[in-house]
């Protein structure tokens, strides 16, 4: 390899450190402005009834998460990326959250376990579906049937986050294109959405019942409160 060559591949293995902790940044910019409005959104919910559903919602959650897997080739880039996203709306959240009522109003454990959902569960997320978005297979069709049926679970059982058992028109609209969306766009092959649509039957009918048990015991909200 000669000296001119060396140099290039330096530079441009530069430009793409620098582009990646760019995106990074502004993933986490984005996440945080994300969190704050989210705030905003739920401290003045009566003059948004509309957004303050969405926002309560999982549907947007998920789509973030199918947008990162989208952009990106590799599982642990994706999780990178979810991780700066959703760790910057958490602490843009709490900190509006301390800003405009006080730091006494700022749950700790609330915040906590949203922050380990950030950390944890949101770029396991995004990693398994950068991973099965690669090829066809029965078992990357478990990646997409699972978020899909959390979201007919969120339509059948009309519950949203503890919000009651009316469900918002606009959720119902949102939560039926991520279904679809899960099912039908983001999985490579005919065989891996048709056994994706499979999965999703079975898996809607468990998850509708344990909501059904959670919200009757309160278990789920006992703990989350």
């Amino acid at each position: 390899m000669t000296v001119h060559a060396v140099d290039r591949r330096r530079a441009s293995t530069g430009l793409g450190l620098v582009g990646r902790v760019g995106w990074f940044a502004l993933l986490a910019v984005a996440g945080l402005a994300a969190g704050i409005e989210a705030e905003r959104i739920i401290r003045e919910g009566a003059s948004s009834a509309n957004a303050l559903a969405v926002v309560n919602a999982g549907a947007p959650y998920a789509v973030v998460l199918a947008l990162l897997a989208m952009v990106r080739r590799s599982p642990l880039g994706a999780a990178l990326d979810a991780v700066g996203f959703f760790a910057a709306f958490v602490a843009g959240y709490y900190a509006a959250v301390g800003l405009k009522l006080g730091g006494a109003a700022v749950n700790r454990h609330y915040a906590g376990i949203w922050l380990l959902i950030a950390l944890v569960c949101c770029p396991l997320g995004a990693a398994a579906i950068t991973w099965a978005r690669q090829r066809p297979g029965v078992l990357r069709a478990v990646v997409f049937a699972l978020p899909a049926a959390g979201a007919a679970t969120e339509v059948l059982t009309g519950r949203m986050w503890g919000m009651g058992n009316t469900l918002a028109p606009v959720v119902l609209v949102a939560d039926v294109l991520v279904g679809g969306g899960y099912l039908l766009v983001l999985p490579r092959g005919i065989s891996t959405r048709l056994v994706a649509v499979a999965l999703a039957v079975p898996m809607t009918i468990a998850l509708v019942i344990a909501a059904q048990h959670f919200t009757a015991t309160g278990a789920f909200w006992r703990y989350m409160y």
